[in-house]
């Protein structure tokens, strides 16, 4: 699931130039459709943030799966992988190298799910707007987005993502994968979202059916460049 390589990071509107249409989740003047979304979780308040660690976690039905931790240093553009552990490490985004693809790779993958918005308006990719909709299986309206990301570079190029956004919250309320923007699989949720200091994450997320996987972090802990610390927590008892 990468798309981006984090390097020199800065939180630009000169990176959304393929965003397409315009959208509006709330009241003031209108934004591109995925720049909106973005801000709606927080996207300007992200600025504050210096370091967040977080653990990313998936279930299949009744069995334990992964767990994976991981410390991004905002600041100074690095992540650890098993940080606190003997066998940690930290790797450079401005410089992977060849022996840490996998890290990195894992990396991009578990912070996408957590920052999705975000990384809409950090990397290259087209929204199109589709307007109201209704949500996937049911009845209830949705503001349809899809981000479609160019066909080549990444790890998965060509990927697609639909995007389910609840039209009173303008928070995403399900999204549908579409590998090389062929046909998708079932709707995933996006639920249980917490917001520290403006920045609003999705903690959770089940595929369909309900009780046959499950995408969630169970830890997030956030610092601030004000000194201020949120942590999150939530049991993980398998």
């Amino acid at each position: 699931m990468k798309h981006l390589t984090i390097s020199g990071l800065v939180l630009s509107l000169f990176m959304v130039s393929a965003l397409s249409g315009c959208a509006m989740f709330g009241g003031g003047e209108p934004s591109p459709p995925g720049v909106a979304l973005a801000e709606r979780y927080g996207l300007d308040a992200w600025d504050e943030v210096e370091r967040i660690e977080f653990t990313f976690a998936v279930d299949r039905g009744e069995e334990r799966g992964t767990r994976r931790t991981w410390s991004w240093d905002v600041a100074g553009n690095t992540f650890t992988a098993r940080p606190g552990q003997d066998d940690a490490r930290t790797v450079s985004l401005d410089d992977v190298p060849e022996d840490a693809q996998r890290e990195h790779r894992g990396f991009i993958n578990d912070s996408y799910w957590l920052l999705f918005p975000y990384y809409i308006v950090w990397s290259d990719n087209e929204v199109i707007d589709h307007g109201v909709t209704t949500m996937p299986g049911g009845d209830d309206p949705a503001h349809k987005l899809t981000v479609l990301y160019p066909a080549e570079g990444g790890y998965t190029p060509g990927d697609a993502y639909d995007l389910y956004v609840n039209p009173d919250s303008g928070l995403i309320e399900a999204w549908v994968f579409r590998r090389g923007n062929g046909d998708g699989g079932g709707a995933v949720s996006w639920e249980n979202e917490v917001t520290f200091n403006g920045v609003t994450f999705a903690t959770d997320h089940h595929g369909t059916p309900r009780g046959g996987f499950r995408l969630f972090f169970p830890y997030v802990k956030l610092w601030f460049k004000d000194g201020v610390v949120h942590e999150f927590e939530m049991p993980d008892l398998r």
